[in-house]
């Protein structure tokens, strides 16, 4: 039965894919290989976020196993009805303790987490600061507390603190709240927020400041504990991170002062109206957690290798005038190379993986255009061989384009 209506709505959608492959920004899914713990295989992973190698680590198999024995397999239900174990409890209070906050609270995703903090604390008369290389979801927290409360949202210079404090300066009796949120770690170039100059320019203002730490747990600070933990003095009101990263698992959670906290608990919709976490993944996190605050060797050797690939890179390309990479300054696990057009990039990609690199491909519209990238993400689970085939990999392909494409 023809519908005229819905054949344009299918032809609307088509043009669309049309469009997406036109530009080199079509994205494909490809099945990963199965854990080989013998660790024979061709491929090495350096796009995934595992820092410290820790989601295919056998050891923490049985606290899962146990958990699914005492609890099933899914939580069955949202946390205020079913879905809340002593699992969920007991990972709520170590993270607590973990990052020096007076309570946390454990949420299904690090997406739902973000999208949670503007729409249940900001007003019609807020206003919502953000870095312009924040991550979707933080960008999207805010357009739903406009969408819900009308607030306002305003975007300053990404690392730039003299237009974060232009704006706050313009918007301070404008408004009853300011907040200012920011990425611990930029998720796409791998820099890492000044948190200290940020407290106090938000202490200054009395703005509210939040932080995702998402890409820093696990991989730097004392206990593994990211930027909460290596700059204790100066900790956001608010914090999220995610235990899909660095610690190897799945799920998020929300820290800060009891109070705030019980306003998510009682009021924030992504919170409320999802099933909860499963408790194996609580589970797992929680021996995650602990095992990295008293085990530094993992975060360690992550750092090794990332001081190795830049030592190694630098060395490579920056003594030859056909190199011209432009690596981005990190210290962190994230290392991005940017390319700039979409193509060229692309056919990066492919050739590494050909070579059995995989390394991430970065487009618009998660990055600006013109600023296409590989993006690596390193991991203690590397060995030097791994990085010096990264390289070596990069090289020849680099010397291909300049001399024949």
């Amino acid at each position: 039965m023809s519908n005229n209506s819905a054949d344009a709505f299918y032809l609307h959608c088509q043009q669309k894919l049309e469009n997406l492959h036109a530009n080199n920004l079509w994205r494909n899914k490809v099945p990963r290989q199965k854990i080989n713990h013998q660790n024979k295989t061709n491929h090495i992973y350096f796009c995934n976020n595992d820092y410290l190698g820790l989601a295919q680590d056998p050891l923490f198999f049985d606290v899962c196993n146990k958990a699914i024995i005492d609890f099933g397999v899914g939580s069955t239900s949202a946390y205020h009805i079913q879905g809340y174990t002593d699992i969920h409890e007991e990972l709520s209070l170590e993270i607590a303790d973990w990052l020096g906050f007076e309570k946390s609270l454990v949420v299904s995703t690090g997406y739902m987490a973000n999208l949670a903090i503007c729409s249940s604390l900001a007003t019609k008369n807020s206003i919502i600061l953000q870095d312009k290389h924040n991550h979707a979801s933080l960008i999207d927290s805010a357009r739903l507390a406009h969408a819900t409360h009308g607030t306002h949202m305003r975007r300053y210079k990404h690392h730039d603190i003299q237009s974060l404090t232009k704006y706050l300066s313009q918007t301070k009796t404008k408004y009853d709240w300011q907040f200012v949120i920011s990425d611990g770690t930029f998720s796409m170039d791998g820099s890492t927020v000044n948190l200290e100059e940020l407290y106090k320019c938000c202490n200054l203002h009395k703005a509210i400041l939040m932080i995702d730490d998402a890409h820093s747990l696990g991989v730097f600070g004392p206990q593994s504990g990211g930027l909460s933990t290596k700059y204790p003095e100066t900790k956001p009101h608010i914090l999220t991170g995610t235990f899909g990263k660095a610690l190897g698992g799945f799920g998020a959670f929300i820290a800060a002062d009891e109070s705030i906290i019980e306003v998510f608990n009682q009021m924030a919709r992504p919170y409320l109206f999802t099933t909860a976490l499963p408790p194996a993944l609580a589970a797992h996190s929680l021996a995650i957690i602990r095992y990295i605050r008293n085990n530094p060797e993992r975060s360690l050797s992550l750092q090794k290798n990332i001081n190795y690939f830049k030592q190694v890179f630098k060395e490579k390309f920056d003594k030859n005038p056909i190199s011209d990479f432009d690596l981005q300054p990190s210290n962190t696990a994230i290392q991005s190379i940017i390319i700039g057009d979409n193509a060229t990039a692309q056919k990066y990609h492919q050739r590494l993986k050909k070579n059995g690199i995989d390394v991430g491909l970065i487009r618009p519209p998660t990055v600006p255009i013109n600023s296409a990238r590989l993006r690596i993400t390193l991991s203690a689970a590397h060995s030097n061989n791994d990085i010096d085939k990264l390289i070596n990999c990069l090289w020849l392909e680099k010397s291909l384009t300049k001399h024949y494409v």
